[in-house]
């Protein structure tokens, strides 16, 4: 007898999820709601390797300006934390009834969301000086906000932002097919999950921490400047490690960074 559709379509979305898993290196099983227990030290090591990283999520559209402000605002705080914490963006689209993702600001949108994914997935972080080739990919789209999802922006950006020619071409491949396809529903699946609605929405450590949303910082425990997001990484590796980062944070009764936007 044939199995039942929910159980074909739920083996399928395990099998997509244990492949991210492993081609990600985050494990998609470690969601986070904002009424969650935080993430431990081991949860970290588990997912992302022996060096602990505190991640950083923004829950984003691609083509949102409130997006790109915060993105801008972040560029700042990995500049000083980089080799302490990791980036990752998740986007938020809604399903249709057939399966299908629809993003807020149209198809080119999904089509930015793909791209951004794509370049994360292949761009990795290098905590020794901070490169991030998937990050550089998303800050150059920024620079032609009308553009973000354009086949020629996303050539553009590739090329600018240095990826060898060997992980380019996997770029490239994962934006063309449906490697990138399935990369966006389970990203978008997993900012439903998550409840994040509004972009952009950001997470430390998995837990919630700040909304920038209709050009305005709200609802952000802790406060909205990049020396308060450099604390909370600090204070959050300090949790994680019980090591406090002086070299990078700074005195441990002061902030980190004095160069608030």
């Amino acid at each position: 007898m044939a199995a039942p559709l929910p159980r074909i379509w739920g083996m399928l979305l395990l099998t997509v999820l244990a492949r991210l898993d492993i081609a990600l290196g985050v494990s998609t099983r470690n969601i986070y709601q904002k009424s969650s227990s935080r993430i431990t030290a081991l949860d970290v090591q588990d997912t992302q390797g022996p060096t602990l990283l505190v991640p950083i999520e923004l829950f984003v559209m691609s083509r949102c300006p409130d997006a790109r402000r915060a993105e801008a605002r972040f560029d700042e705080v990995l500049a000083v934390v980089h080799s302490i914490a990791q980036i990752r963006t998740i986007y938020i689209a809604d399903e249709a009834n057939n399966g299908s993702i629809v993003c807020k600001h149209g198809p080119i949108e999904c089509a930015g969301d793909v791209q951004q994914l794509c370049a994360q997935r292949y761009g990795g972080q290098d905590p020794a000086d901070g490169s991030n080739f998937g990050w550089s990919f998303l800050m150059c789209q920024n620079q032609r906000f009308n553009d973000v999802g354009s086949p020629e922006l996303a050539a553009t950006c590739l090329k600018t932002s240095l990826f060898p020619n060997h992980i380019a071409d996997k770029v490239r491949s994962c934006w063309s097919g449906e490697e990138g396809a399935q990369l966006l529903q389970v990203s978008a699946a997993e900012a439903r999950r998550r409840g994040a609605q509004r972009s952009c929405t950001i997470f430390v450590g998995g837990t919630y921490r700040c909304t920038h949303d209709g050009a305005q910082w709200y609802d952000c425990p802790g406060g909205p400047e990049v020396s308060d997001f450099v604390r909370t990484v600090c204070e959050e590796y300090k949790r994680l490690s019980g090591v406090w980062r002086s070299d990078i944070c700074g005195p441990e009764g002061g902030a980190g960074d004095d160069d608030d936007k």
